[in-house]
């Protein structure tokens, strides 16, 4: 569950649940997302999305200076990112550094979670030779029922 604003209270809201295909009435999720510069005139590639409920999005991709002045809420977030961004990557260098420092430290783990331990080299043993196997010998030689026979030294 998630929590959303309506006039400036937070409620609960569940994304997409019970809400009608009407496009005033249900959640419509807009994405942009900006590709790395690539030295192109009219600047970097934009990939925009729109979907509904959890249906498939609608896609275009168009240059940054076709899709004209962003919203000034999304513009200021872009912002806000651009100056965080050299804070950010000091902090993914810090925790790649101790994820490699860990996984040295630290036998691999199996898909359970629990330490993957290998079983000692043992020397190789030469094989046995096969043994014979007797079958069992009825006390009837003439028909094997014998040895179920009370009187025949079967079941007595």
């Amino acid at each position: 569950m998630t929590s959303r604003l309506r006039d400036g209270a937070c409620t609960e809201h569940e994304p997409f649940a019970n809400e009608p295909y009407t496009f005033e009435h249900c959640t419509i999720t807009l994405t942009l997302q900006f590709w790395p510069e690539n030295g192109h005139p009219q600047g970097r590639l934009v990939l925009v999305s729109a979907r509904n409920h959890r249906d498939s999005p609608l896609i275009s991709l168009a240059r940054v200076t076709e899709l004209g002045p962003l919203p000034p809420q999304a513009a200021e977030l872009l912002e806000r990112l651009r100056a965080e961004l050299p804070e950010r990557e000091r902090a993914h260098a810090e925790r790649e550094a101790e994820r490699k420092q860990a996984a040295v430290k630290t036998p691999p783990a199996s898909r359970k979670g629990k330490p993957v331990s290998k079983p000692p080299a043992a020397a190789p043993q030469p094989p046995k030779p096969p043994q014979a196997v007797q079958p069992p010998q009825a006390a009837n030689t003439h028909e094997q029922l014998g040895m179920f026979s009370p009187t025949e030294g079967g079941n007595t």
